[in-house]
């Protein structure tokens, strides 16, 4: 794994496990930080995988992002993350979560 993306992976998991406590379930690295085909301008994708199956994605994104901009900020690279419930990430059929199953990279 690229040392930026672990870097950034790291930081950014300390800061779910306190905003979410026992709700968070895991971190997954995805996209092209995952299959080593990132380049000057890519983001680093995150799957933030969260126990409970009810809550709005984009809320959640809303509470993620002042954490997740300035640790991108702090190592000049753009994060993205895509909050999921852990039932959905293992059972949807949706390519975005195929290719997290097959490619990410747990943190």
């Amino acid at each position: 794994m690229n040392v930026l993306a672990s870097t950034v992976g790291h930081e950014l998991k300390l800061a779910l496990r306190q905003l979410y406590g026992p709700r968070f379930s895991d971190l997954i690295l995805f996209g092209s930080y995952a299959r080593n085909t990132f380049h000057d301008e890519s983001d680093v994708d995150f799957a933030v995988v969260l126990q409970d199956d009810a809550f709005s994605a984009s809320a959640e994104i809303l509470r993620i992002t002042p954490f997740s901009t300035e640790i991108g900020i702090r190592h000049h690279v753009a994060v993205s993350i895509l909050p999921v419930s852990s039932n959905k990430l293992q059972q949807s059929a949706f390519p975005v979560y195929q290719a997290i199953r097959t490619e990410g990279i747990r943190i």
